[in-house]
């Protein structure tokens, strides 16, 4: 069977991948999905269901594999494209963070939260907060590139006014000034 195979080094929430937004599928997989069946180029190349989509990841949590197989359903009906998902490593869910863990570093993350990071690519990930990252993944994660915006806003808390992050983010989406 033919296939094509997307890589990617991590998936915290899952929410960038697939996501309903008002009955549209949007997200990488949706757009991705959507220029292959549109293009002319492509369609002697692939016919789904005949050629399989393989999305391989480096890093996952259970949120994000969750997030992504409920969505591939409907990608299938909408594209009849079958998604095969093949985490490499999985993130144990023992590693996150939330408002009830004993950790001392959830007393930092409730004193020094910055609400002035929140904006509308925040709110994709279904919370408004972003205290424990995008979506409360709750990750105390640093990659060796970038800080995931679903790890703990301290490590990463890009363009705060009031917090200076260990690990500080460069996002893909920069806010007008």
């Amino acid at each position: 069977m033919p296939a094509i195979v997307l890589l990617d080094d991590f998936a915290g929430s899952g929410t960038s991948y697939v996501r309903d937004e008002q009955g549209e599928l949007k997200g990488k997989l949706a757009k991705f999905l959507r220029r292959v069946t549109s293009s002319s180029e492509w369609k002697d190349i692939v016919k789904f269901p005949e050629t399989a989509v393989v999305v391989a990841l480096y890093v996952a949590t259970a949120q994000a594999l969750d997030n992504i197989r409920a969505g591939a359903e409907r990608l299938e009906q909408q594209f009849g494209a079958k998604l095969e998902l093949i985490p490499v490593q999985l993130l144990d869910e023992r590693l996150r963070l939330s408002p009830t863990s004993q950790e001392e570093f959830v007393r930092l993350v409730e004193r020094y939260y910055d609400p002035a990071l929140e904006d509308e690519h925040t709110e994709k990930g279904g919370t408004k907060s972003l205290k424990y990252g995008l979506a409360a993944c709750g990750l105390p994660l640093v990659l060796h590139h970038n800080t995931p915006n679903n790890s703990l806003f301290l490590l990463w808390a890009e363009d705060s006014k009031t917090v200076r992050a260990l690990f500080p983010r460069f996002s893909r989406h920069r806010r007008e000034s």
